[in-house]
């Protein structure tokens, strides 16, 4: 009989902002987002009025805000590469980057680690309502036909 052994693999996420650093621990597979607002070490809003639970702020967790963007200064090898969505709201939000599986700027909602990463977390994220849809192909849609 052949036993299979699960373990729930924790690494730490550091970051840095503009007034501060540290880290917090991180499960395998997890996304940074959901991590950051696990770590109850400190009243985050109270440090920060944008962070509402962690140190990463965050509005929506589904990639519709664009709030927790984060740069990954160690471990991009470590993260999951850049789903479709996360993609297309980072050209919305104007997050110009390389078209690369795994850049340097993610949304932490959506980045997934499998080890230790290193993030910075700039003085001006978690600003929403700043879309630039000029920066995403517009799809013209059909007009809708009615039926008599």
């Amino acid at each position: 009989m052949q036993r299979v052994k699960t373990v729930d693999k924790k690494f730490t996420a550091n970051w840095i902002n503009s007034k501060t650093s540290g880290s917090f621990p991180i499960k395998n597979d997890a996304d940074i987002a959901t991590a950051s607002a696990l770590d109850q070490t400190q009243n985050w809003k109270e440090a920060d009025e944008r962070c509402w639970e962690g140190v990463v702020p965050v509005e929506c967790r589904s990639a519709a805000c664009g709030t927790c963007w984060v740069g990954v200064l160690g471990g991009q090898e470590k993260l999951t590469e850049v789903g479709r969505l996360e993609r297309k709201q980072m050209k919305i939000f104007g997050y110009n980057q390389p078209e690369e599986a795994k850049p340097f700027m993610r949304l932490a909602c959506q980045a997934k680690t499998s080890g230790y990463v290193s993030i910075v977390i700039p003085p001006w994220n978690g600003v929403f309502g700043k879309k630039s849809y000029d920066n995403v192909e517009r799809v013209e849609l059909e007009p809708a036909t009615t039926s008599a």
